[in-house]
């Protein structure tokens, strides 16, 4: 790891010059390899989990109950927040580095004012039905928790039912059920104008402009980090039996369709929400 941030720091300042032919695609393989690196291969379900029991969390405080949330936050799950963070940093290094060597403006990607693909109508309908896979991927998630909470054993044994019953791990599940459906509700509105505007029943803030990165900056994280987790659930999957109790591991095994659904989904919303790019005018 130490090798090669050295030799990242030496690619950056090869970045900042002109570079032409093998010497240029060796530093953008280099660039978009360690940005795959630091995203994908070093986080885990921690990073995940950590974010999503944040809103329970903080309703169990909200209403007295014991809380002990900041003891899953050590120094290994921070790091791989650290990692993420620096692999979107080097992205979009090797994008900037990208577009100038195909003489492209650096910040928007536009080259000319002729409409791109991503403007027509058919990127629309793509745009829309890539976001209803990943409002929808989780769905099957959300409908085994719940099952749970109402006593249902969808998919699991009597007995692990009644030892979530015992535990009061179900009211845990059906809580990150409902973040879930959060989630999904804010998914739709990169396809809504909600997404774009505030609605009227927001104080202080109704009919004001959505700032884009609002939307993209967390919607990023947590493709992201759920498909790692679901990586990660699908390399497992393969080593352990997960027939016996479906309801528990298959859903899943969907996580990475959802955070990849959703990270084309931010893309796409992004690129819709550009206006007049403030360094090339166009």
């Amino acid at each position: 790891m130490t090798i090669l941030c050295f030799i990242g720091v030496w690619v950056l300042l090869k970045c900042k010059s002109e570079s032409r032919g093998f010497a240029h695609k060796v530093l953008l393989f280099y660039a978009w390899s360690i940005a795959a690196i630091l995203c994908f291969a070093i986080a885990d379900a921690r990073a995940l989990i950590v974010v999503a029991y944040a809103p329970i969390c903080l309703i169990m405080a909200i209403f007295g109950w014991p809380v002990h949330y900041f003891d899953t936050i050590t120094w290994p799950v921070i790091n791989q927040f650290i990692c993420i963070a620096g692999g979107l940093l080097w992205a979009a290094t090797a994008l900037s580095f990208q577009r100038q060597s195909r003489e492209e403006c650096c910040y928007c990607g536009r080259k000319s004012a002729v409409d791109r693909w991503i403007d027509s109508e058919s990127a629309l309908r793509w745009g829309r039905r890539i976001t209803y896979v990943a409002i929808f991927a989780p769905a099957y998630y959300e409908v085994t928790r719940i099952a749970w909470l109402l006593g249902i054993p969808l998919g699991i044994t009597d007995e692990l039912m009644y030892s979530l019953q015992d535990t009061g791990a179900v009211w845990a599940g059906a809580g990150l059920a409902l973040v879930s459906i959060a989630g999904a509700c804010l998914t739709h509105g990169l396809i809504k104008p909600w997404g774009e505007n505030f609605p009227r029943w927001i104080p202080l803030l109704s009919g004001k402009r959505v700032p884009p990165s609002l939307a993209v900056v967390p919607a990023t994280f947590v493709s992201i980090m759920s498909t790692v987790t679901g990586i990660q659930v699908v390399r497992q999957a393969f080593s352990n039996e997960i027939f016996t109790n479906w309801g528990a591991t298959t859903p899943l095994l969907l996580y990475p369709v959802w955070g990849i659904a959703l990270g084309i989904a931010t893309i796409f919303y992004y690129y819709r929400r550009q206006g007049r790019c403030k360094h090339c005018g166009l």
